[in-house]
């Protein structure tokens, strides 16, 4: 093997931006919160507040909720487009699980 490559000192820049940093999650599909396994320590180590309900939401669960999250991690809810507007400008993220 040759020798080692030297690497440049790290440079650090912090960005602000006009968005929140994602933190708070809506999580309602029963499967994820339900299965053990390394998912649930993962989550928590990434700094994530998650909110749990049990899924699938009504339309008129989502809209209740709708605005004080920034990302869905979700299953057969109803995510209407009356929710996803409801829900901007926090909601960055809606994942299907």
């Amino acid at each position: 093997m040759g020798p080692a490559l030297a690497l440049p000192e790290m440079q650090w820049m912090f960005i602000v931006t006009p968005f929140p940093i994602m933190t708070r999650v809506l999580v309602t599909t029963t499967s994820l919160q339900d299965t053990p396994g390394p998912h649930h320590a993962q989550l928590a180590a990434a700094g994530l507040e998650l909110v749990c309900e049990r899924g699938p939401l009504p339309e008129s669960k989502m809209l209740e909720l709708a605005g004080s999250f920034d990302a869905f991690l979700c299953g057969d809810d109803q995510i209407t487009r009356a929710v996803i507007e409801k829900s901007l400008p926090r909601l960055r993220i809606i994942a299907k699980y």
